[in-house]
């Protein structure tokens, strides 16, 4: 997937700002590491942000009381995950009936591949491009503690929070866009 958008990147000249949201948090990461010259900033909204060699598997462990583990389910043969419908009321408490509705429509299986593969950063290219967070004090995928656990372990140069579950942007839009245009 990482690919796909450095491929895009090289049709620009300006550097851009990259967002990404939970497993997005790895994308943006290897982007990083492939395109460093391309990327003004990475803004990670409650996303994993790991450490090089780390994968998402691991951090999803180390996360004891995520809500998540509830409502994943694995394919026959373990190549897809996705989020069980039943956990989306659960996992999204702030989201509006309507916007559960799209959130729905988007909930498609993902590869667990992507999950089980560790990041491979360095210092020298990922390393050398700011980093915001966006924590989100109620979100109950990716916990508050394991989102601090990781922008500590991987400073950022901005932490910023808000009072929303794991879908900020469809919890408090405005406030991510304010979010956003303070990074």
């Amino acid at each position: 997937m990482y690919k796909k958008i450095c491929n895009i990147l090289d049709e620009f000249d300006e550097q851009v700002i990259l967002v990404g949201h939970s497993m997005g948090g790895i994308v943006i990461s290897q982007v990083a590491e492939e395109r460093p010259q391309k990327i003004k900033k990475l803004v990670y909204l409650t996303a994993y942000l790991l450490q090089d060699g780390e994968s998402i598997i691991q951090a999803f462990q180390e996360d004891k009381d995520s809500l998540l583990r509830n409502y994943i389910a694995m394919s026959d043969d373990g190549s897809l995950f996705t989020l069980k419908e039943e956990g989306l009321n659960v996992l999204y408490p702030d989201v509006s009936d309507e916007d559960i509705e799209r959130i729905k429509k988007f909930n498609k299986p993902q590869p667990a591949l992507l999950s089980a593969t560790p990041v491979n950063l360095s210092e020298e290219n990922y390393g050398s491009i700011s980093r915001i967070y966006i924590e989100c004090k109620n979100d109950h995928a990716i916990t508050p503690t394991v989102q601090k656990d990781m922008y500590t372990k991987m400073p950022c140069d901005k932490v910023l929070t808000l009072e929303t579950s794991h879908a900020p942007n469809y919890a408090a839009p405005e406030k991510v866009v304010e979010c956003l245009l303070n990074c």
